[in-house]
């Protein structure tokens, strides 16, 4: 009885427990089941955030293709603009140069009394007249330079040139005008030669632009100075002088082209804004770079560097060893690198192993002629892009000389002259 009893009070336990335990796992499941509304409520929260933060996107990358678009369409129109305007520039240089040219000799013609004497009031206006004519040449000139240079037609004439020479000649250039003014103009430079492989044309003109923007803005007993200091890699220069300095608002817009502004101290001098953009187009086109540094009262320094680059290897294939030696001397006053050979299978083993800016080439040679020698250039990868300049003393055949032509191989007939030679060889070493 007593054990019947004590079953029954452990079954009541249980029983109570399980109903507890009933009423925990009904409280739980009420709990998970908000969460999951909450949950569910989350996500779709979530999802509408995500969907339009797509749809927002989505916009974004549209309105970007559309400004993008509209930005290559402004490019292409700007760019057809520039053109326009380049081209103008450079026709207008070129029908402005004849008259001028006219103008100027008839000019000088009265005043050197070739047309009979003149009056002194009559001298005096022609002279003022003739240094009219000469800015307004100066200012085609620099019209037709940025034309070429912003179309991408300037052409390097490099070959080996002394710096220190260039600085002499400028000096000379200029030296007459300073004194005018009463301003003094020196020379520093090593007491040995700097040889560069470089336009002489265009370093004429960069110290020749420094110098006369310098002029502008000096006045008596300043001091202009060129300087030249040798270096590694480069030759680093500098046009200095002791005038009025630059605004540092406008150090920024110096080699910005129509840029015209005054050193302090007055108006200053309206120059066309070309000068120094032609300056520094030419220093990059060196390798160089160009800058200035300038205090307002105490002058400015003009500073450029020019790249040191290697002299040009050129191989010389000729049968004839004499007419190989006298191109050979034709181009050694240009300090080119020379090697020479005398047959086509001896150029190929040269082209392996070195590298070679330049081939002058005989078509008419023993074993592998010229055109065969040309083919096997062709085929590697090395020297398919070498310069080739065929000399020949006979004529060549139509059909070689077909090749020449879609190849864009120039030909130069024996016998030729030293100057003609030297000019083709830098036309083909600026590319």
């Amino acid at each position: 009885m007593k054990e019947n009893k004590k079953i029954l009070e452990e079954l009541y336990e249980a029983r109570k427990t399980i109903s507890l335990l009933e009423d925990e796992l009904k409280e739980t499941n009420s709990g998970l089941l908000q969460m999951t509304l909450e949950m569910d409520d989350r996500v779709q929260e979530r999802s509408l955030e995500i969907i339009a933060a797509n749809e927002a996107l989505e916009r974004e990358i549209a309105e970007q293709k559309r400004l993008q678009k509209e930005l290559r369409q402004a490019n292409k129109k700007l760019k057809e603009v520039d053109e326009v305007k380049s081209d103008f520039l450079s026709k207008l240089s070129h029908e402005l140069r004849t008259p001028l040219s006219i103008i100027s000799e008839g000019i000088a013609i009265c005043l050197d009394g070739t047309a009979g004497p003149l009056l002194p009031k009559q001298t005096k206006f022609l002279t003022s007249a003739q240094d009219a004519i000469d800015r307004v040449g100066r200012l085609v000139n620099d019209l037709l330079d940025l034309s070429r240079i912003e179309s991408g037609k300037m052409i390097l004439r490099r070959r080996t040139i002394d710096l220190c020479e260039i600085m002499d000649r400028v000096y000379e250039q200029y030296n007459e005008k300073a004194k005018k003014k009463e301003i003094a103009l020196e020379k520093k430079y090593p007491d040995r030669s700097i040889k560069l492989f470089a336009d002489e044309d265009k370093m004429l003109q960069i110290f020749g632009n420094l110098v006369t923007n310098s002029l502008r803005f000096t006045k008596k007993r300043d001091i202009i100075t060129l300087e030249i200091k040798d270096g590694k890699d480069y030759v680093k220069c500098c046009v200095s002088d002791t005038g009025s300095g630059i605004n540092k608002k406008d150090i920024d817009k110096l080699f910005t082209k129509f840029e015209q502004f005054g050193r302090p101290g007055g108006t200053g001098y309206r120059g066309t804004g070309l000068g120094l953009t032609i300056v520094k187009e030419l220093v990059e086109e060196h390798g160089g770079k160009v800058w200035v540094e300038s205090e307002v009262k105490k002058g400015t320094r003009f500073y450029f560097t020019l790249e040191k680059v290697d002299f040009p290897k050129i191989l010389i294939v000729d049968d004839d060893e004499e007419i190989a030696r006298l191109i050979r001397t034709f181009l050694d006053e240009d300090n080119y690198e020379i090697d020479m050979c005398h047959t086509g299978e001896k150029a190929l083993l040269k082209v392996k192993d070195k590298t070679y800016a330049m081939i002058i080439l005989d078509m008419h040679l023993p074993g592998m002629n010229g055109d065969e020698v040309l083919q096997e250039l062709k085929k590697n990868k090395k020297t398919r892009n070498i310069p080739v300049l065929v000399t020949s003393g006979y004529l060549l055949e139509s059909s070689i000389l077909n090749k020449m032509v879609e190849d864009e191989i120039p030909t130069l007939p024996k016998p030729f002259k030293r100057n003609r030679l030297r000019d083709i060889v830098k036309d083909l070493l600026s590319g």
